[in-house]
C-alpha cells in the first residue's frame, strides 16, 4: 500500500474505458452512489506528459489540479446521465468540484466544510476520529501500532456535523463513516480487536443528539457488544462441519450431556477438511510410533485376546 507516481492518462481512450467499467458496475449494483476515489494523486507524471499538457491547453485549464477536476467532471456527467451520483475523497475539491459530486472528507473537517458551503453533500470521515486501523494506545504491546493514537475517547469526541457550519449548510452533511484499512490486519481476532469498542462508540455518538458526550457509558456498552461479537465468532467456528459430517441432534428441552473432550491434535497437525473419515485427528506417520498408537498396559504385556 502507498502513494504511487503512476497515474491515469487523460486520453479519450482511457476515459472511454472507465466509462464502460462504470456502466458494468451500474448494472451489477443498485446503489445511488458510485465511489471513484480521487485521493492521493501526485501530478508529477502529468507535468512531464505531452498528452496531459496538450489536454490542459485544449481545455483551457490552468494547471494539473484543474486537469484532475476536468477528469472527474467527465465521470460525474456520465454517472449523472445514468441516474447515479459520484462520490469521491476530498481531493476532488482541488481545481473545482464537479456539479453533482458528493465529498467524503478524510483530511480533517476542512474539505467537508468547504463542500457543504458550496452546496454539495458531504460524508464526514476525518482521520483524527474515524480511522480504526490507527493504534489504540501507546503501550509497547499494542499489536497494530500504526498511525496516530485513536482512543475510544477520541472517537467519542468527534462531531459528525462540524460546528462551523450554519444550520442550512449542515443539511448537506449526510452522515459519518469510520474506516479500517486492512493491510496490517491479518486475521479475524485482530480485526475484532481493532474494531471494538471504537466502532460501538462511533455508532452511539453518531446516532445520538447532543446527549452522548461521555465515553464512560459507551465503554460499558462497547465492552458488552465486543464480548458478544467474540462469542458469536466462536460459535460460528465451533459449528462449522466437514463435508458429510452429520449435524448435531436437537437438544431442545433436554439436559446438556457432558462435554465431549477436545481432540488431542494440535491445529498444526489436524487434517484438512475432507481428508478422511476421522474428523480432527491426524494420520499416524508410517514407520513411527506416535502418541495416537494404543499403548500397552504396564508391564509390557499385551492384553489377552477376547
Amino acid at each position: 500500500m502507498g502513494v504511487f507516481e503512476e497515474i491515469l492518462a487523460v486520453t479519450d481512450n482511457v476515459l472511454e474505458f472507465y466509462k464502460n467499467v462504470f456502466d458494468e458496475i451500474i448494472e451489477l449494483f443498485p446503489s445511488t452512489y458510485v465511489h471513484v476515489g480521487g485521493d492521493e494523486v501526485p501530478k508529477t507524471q502529468w507535468k512531464n506528459s505531452a498528452s496531459a499538457q496538450k489536454r490542459i491547453r485544449d481545455e483551457g485549464l490552468a494547471d494539473e489540479d484543474e486537469l484532475q477536476s476536468w477528469f472527474i467532471r467527465q465521470l460525474d456527467d456520465h454517472l449523472t446521465q445514468r441516474g447515479r451520483r459520484l462520490l469521491g475523497w476530498d481531493e476532488i475539491l482541488e481545481g473545482g468540484l464537479a456539479s453533482g459530486a458528493t465529498v467524503m472528507s478524510w483530511r480533517g473537517e476542512e474539505g467537508g466544510i468547504a463542500a457543504a458551503r458550496a452546496g454539495h453533500d458531504v460524508i464526514m470521515a476525518p482521520t483524527a476520529t474515524s480511522y480504526l486501523d490507527y493504534k489504540q494506545s501507546e503501550r509497547p504491546d499494542e499489536p497494530v501500532p500504526v498511525g496516530t493514537l485513536l482512543r475510544v475517547e477520541d472517537v467519542y469526541a468527534g462531531e459528525p456535523v462540524p460546528a462551523d457550519l450554519t444550520e442550512e449548510e449542515a443539511r448537506h452533511v449526510l452522515g459519518g463513516q469510520v474506516n479500517l484499512w486492512s493491510e496490517h490486519v491479518d486475521n479475524a481476532r485482530r480485526l475484532d480487536f481493532m474494531v471494538f469498542p471504537r466502532l460501538t462508540a462511533f455508532a452511539e455518538k453518531i446516532w445520538s443528539e447532543g446527549s452522548a458526550t461521555s465515553p464512560s457509558s459507551s465503554r460499558v456498552c462497547a465492552t458488552t457488544c465486543a464480548g458478544s461479537t467474540r462469542r458469536a465468532w466462536s460459535t460460528v467456528r465451533s459449528t462449522a462441519r466437514a463435508p458429510g459430517r452429520p449435524a448435531p441432534a436437537s437438544t431442545a428441552g433436554a439436559t446438556s450431556p457432558a462435554r465431549r473432550p477436545r481432540s488431542r491434535a494440535t491445529p498444526e497437525r489436524r487434517r484438512p477438511v475432507g481428508a478422511g473419515p476421522v474428523w480432527g485427528r491426524p494420520r499416524r506417520p508410517h514407520g513411527l510410533r506416535s502418541r495416537w498408537r494404543s499403548r500397552r498396559p504396564r508391564g509390557g504385556r499385551r492384553p489377552p485376546p477376547e
